[in-house]
């Protein structure tokens, strides 16, 4: 990926990162504030988004300064970690829950929720097609018209009926088509990555393959999870993902 394109991307993310981060810590202040300070609710509420918008963005700035990725995927990396940030804008709803704060119309937020989530998982099947060894010439552009269909996608998919400017209405009956379709891709991605570690058993594929299969589980795990122990193994997995995929990476972008 060329240098100015992936600092543009680190700027976004970084901006992305700022403005959903405080939304986090300011539900966090507030519920401590109202004699939450006990409550594990509020932790497990706001302990997701902050560790997935916290790693994306050290990940980022670490492979960026400090290593660099000569895997076929490494390019796609800033990418990937962007989205991942902007994956917590599902944290909206509860921020309006908690505050009666409403930044954008729901149906804004709904497009918004859809398209990364979908462009994320679609990230990672380039990821992991990548990683195998797939002769994919112009990855670039087909990387583009596959997030340039998730918008759409995302954009047409039906709010709901009742929903509409005079009501402050979130998700839509049809989200759990969305939830079925990344569950997918998200296992064709696991699926490369393991004929990937079988291919070639060398230490360093094995654990790279095993970091991203984390990261992919982690990542879907930390914002369907409805249990405390789920919501803490997943993040876990998030965190261990995150470690390894750094570790094993070398040099700068």
């Amino acid at each position: 990926m060329d240098k100015i394109v992936s600092r543009i991307i680190l700027l976004m993310q970084c901006i992305v990162t700022f403005i959903l981060g405080a939304l986090v810590i300011h539900t966090f202040s507030l519920g401590i504030g109202n004699g939450r300070a006990t409550d594990l609710g509020l932790y497990l509420e706001t302990a997701p988004e902050a560790i997935v918008l916290f790693f994306s963005l050290i990940s980022s700035f670490l492979i960026k300064i400090r290593h660099r990725s000569h895997t076929p995927e490494g390019g796609i990396l800033p990418l990937l970690f962007l989205f991942m940030s902007l994956q917590c804008v599902a944290f909206i709803p509860d921020y309006f829950t908690e505050t009666g704060i409403l930044i954008f119309a729901p149906t804004t937020i709904n497009v918004l929720i859809r398209f990364s989530f979908l462009s994320c998982a679609v990230l990672f099947i380039f990821t992991s097609l990548l990683y195998l060894g797939s002769n994919i010439t112009q990855t670039g552009t087909y990387v583009l018209i596959a997030l340039a269909c998730s918008l759409v996608l995302s954009i047409m998919a039906p709010n709901t009926s009742a929903a509409h400017e005079n009501i402050k209405y979130f998700g839509s009956i049809y989200d759990v088509y969305f939830s079925f379709a990344i569950g997918l891709i998200n296992l064709a991605s696991i699926a490369t990555y393991v004929i990937a570690a079988i291919n070639e058993k060398t230490a360093h594929n094995i654990k790279r393959s095993i970091s991203y299969i984390l990261l992919i589980i982690g990542n879907y795990g930390m914002f369907s999870a409805e249990s405390p122990i789920m919501i803490l193994l997943v993040c876990l997995l998030f965190i261990v993902g995150f470690i390894m995929l750094i570790i094993t990476s070398k040099e700068t972008f």
